[in-house]
C-alpha cells in the first residue's frame, strides 16, 4: 500500500508538471510519457475502494501540511517508523534529519555561494537520494545563506524504487529542482 499510495502522489505530481508545462507555456510535451503515466496511475488507483482513497487524499494533505511546516524528510521518517526499510535486501536505513541537518550545515561553504554568483546555480548529487533527507538539508542550508531554491540542482539515485519516489515527491513538493533516477549507483544500472 505505502509503495503504490508514492507511485499515485509521484504520478499526480508529474502529470500536473506535464499538463502545467503544456498549458502555461504552449509547449509540446512527450505525449506518450503522459499516457503512460495517466495508465499506470489508472491502474493503481482501480486497485482501491473509496475509503482507501479517501485516506491517501487526507495523507496526501497532511504530507503537504507537514512539509509546509518544517521543510524535512517526512516521508523518510514514516517509512523507518513503520518498519519498511529493507535493511538485509538493499541496506537501506534512511539517514535521520538531525544528522543530515548538521552535515549539511558544515558542508555548505563559501564555496557554494561563489558557484551560485559565478554559474546561477549549484548542483548537489547524491547517488543513494533515499527519501531526499540530505538533498532537502543542503538545500535548507542554502537557503538559511540567503540563496533561493532556484539557484540549486539536485540529482538523485536510488536503487529502491520506493525510495526514488519519495525523494521525487519531497523535492517537488518543496520547489527543489530534481531529477530522480532509480538505478544501482554502483553498477550504473
Amino acid at each position: 500500500v505505502f509503495e503504490d499510495f508514492m507511485l499515485l502522489i509521484a504520478y499526480e505530481v508529474a502529470i500536473a508538471v506535464d499538463l502545467g508545462y503544456k498549458c502555461t507555456f504552449n509547449r509540446k510535451i512527450d505525449e506518450v510519457r503522459l499516457e503512460k503515466r495517466l495508465e499506470a496511475y489508472k491502474k493503481t488507483i482501480e486497485k482501491y475502494q473509496e475509503p482507501e482513497k479517501e485516506q491517501f487524499k487526507k495523507f496526501y494533505e497532511l504530507l503537504c501540511d507537514g512539509l509546509t511546516r518544517k521543510r524535512t524528510d517526512l516521508l523518510g521518517q514514516i517509512f523507518m517508523e513503520l518498519n519498511l526499510g529493507d535493511g538485509k535486501y538493499k541496506g537501506q536505513y534512511f539517514t535521520p534529519p538531525h544528522m543530515a541537518e548538521f552535515m549539511a550545515s558544515i558542508g555548505t561553504t563559501q564555496k557554494f555561494e561563489t558557484e551560485i554568483a559565478n554559474k546561477g546555480y549549484v548542483t548537489m548529487s547524491d547517488p543513494c537520494i533515499g527519501a531526499g533527507v540530505m538533498a532537502i538539508s543542503f538545500c535548507e542550508a542554502l537557503r538559511e545563506k540567503g540563496c533561493h531554491f532556484w539557484n540549486m540542482f539536485v540529482e538523485g539515485a536510488d536503487i529502491d524504487k520506493k525510495a526514488c519516489y519519495m525523494s521525487y515527491i519531497q523535492l517537488s513538493l518543496l520547489g527543489i529542482p530534481a531529477v530522480i533516477f532509480h538505478r544501482d549507483s554502483l553498477s550504473m544500472q
